[in-house]
C-alpha cells in the first residue's frame, strides 16, 4: 500500500472532507494499493448526532463521498498507467449520493472504509 494518501497527491486540494490544504477540514485520507482503496479515519467529539455516542449522518455522507471520489480518481489513474496526481489531472464531481443509514456509528472508534 502507498504511504501518500490519494488526497495528497493532487494539487489545490482544498476540500472540506478531504482536502489537505483546508485547516478547517476533516482531513480523511485514501490510500490506493493498486486495486483498491482503503480509509481509517477517527471522528472528532464535535461531530456528534443528538445522542453523544454516535456520528453524525451528514458527517457518514460527506466521507464516503470524498472516499469514493478518491477511490475512483486513484482507479482511473491506475486504469491510464500513470501516477496519481500526473497531469492532466483526473477529478470527479458527485453525480448524486444516497446513503441508506443501517446503524448508528459510534464516534469514540475510528471509521473504516
Amino acid at each position: 500500500m502507498q504511504n501518500l494518501p490519494i488526497q495528497e497527491q493532487t494539487l489545490g486540494h482544498h476540500c472540506w472532507g478531504c482536502g489537505a490544504l483546508n485547516k478547517d477540514g476533516l482531513h480523511i485520507k485514501s490510500y490506493w494499493d493498486g486495486s483498491q482503496a482503503t480509509c481509517d479515519w477517527q471522528p472528532d467529539p464535535r461531530f456528534t448526532a443528538g445522542p453523544v455516542k454516535v456520528l453524525h449522518g451528514g458527517i457518514i455522507c460527506v466521507i464516503t463521498q470524498c472516499h469514493s471520489l478518491a477511490t475512483a480518481v486513484a482507479h482511473s489513474y491506475h486504469q491510464e498507467g500513470r501516477p496519481i496526481g500526473s497531469e492532466p489531472l483526473i477529478r470527479f464531481v458527485p453525480g448524486g449520493i444516497q446513503v441508506v443509514y443501517r446503524k448508528p456509528v459510534p464516534i469514540h472508534q475510528a471509521v473504516t472504509l
